[in-house]
């Protein structure tokens, strides 16, 4: 059954676990909920993400969903909007912050089209999540979940 492959494959591959436990807390199968993971803001300021990251393992254009830290403490993790994370460690010749990935934002949800990108490329005049629509910018790797985990579902 699909649950029993879900909850082997999560055991066998925690790295995949860290940013579900940021989406939805109370999925943490044997991480301490007191103890949550530590996170920091998502900003050009905060101390790079050294983490490894389910994104990091891509090698070919996969699905993701994208997630903005929202709320006045900062600790909302909502999705904003989907794309598709590309390999890679450059942007427009430039290396890629150890903190971000390069991704294309496929489609915004209409209530966060105004909302300001972290890394906005403003010599494109790409600055909002609606100017990234169709666009490639550079997005935190800890707020990109994949949709395919890469393992089937026995049935």
């Amino acid at each position: 059954m699909w649950k029993e492959s879900f909850f082997q494959f999560v055991k066998e591959n925690p790295h995949y676990l860290q940013p579900m436990v940021q989406v939805v807390p109370e999925f943490h199968l044997g991480i301490d909920p007191a103890d949550p993971p530590s996170r920091p803001p998502s900003s050009h300021g905060s101390a790079p993400d050294c983490g490894k990251y389910p994104v990091d393992d891509i090698t070919e254009n996969t699905p993701c969903t994208l997630h903005m830290t929202l709320g006045k403490r900062g600790k909302t993790l909502m999705k904003v909007a989907d794309g598709i994370p590309m390999p890679g460690h450059t942007f427009h010749t430039v290396p890629i912050p150890q903190e971000c990935a390069r991704v294309q934002i496929i489609k915004v949800d209409d209530k966060y089209l105004t909302c300001e990108l972290d890394y906005p490329n403003e010599e494109e005049g790409i600055e909002t999540l609606e100017d990234a629509i169709n666009q490639f910018v550079l997005w935190p790797r800890r707020e990109i979940i994949i949709h395919s985990l890469g393992f089937t579902s026995a049935t």
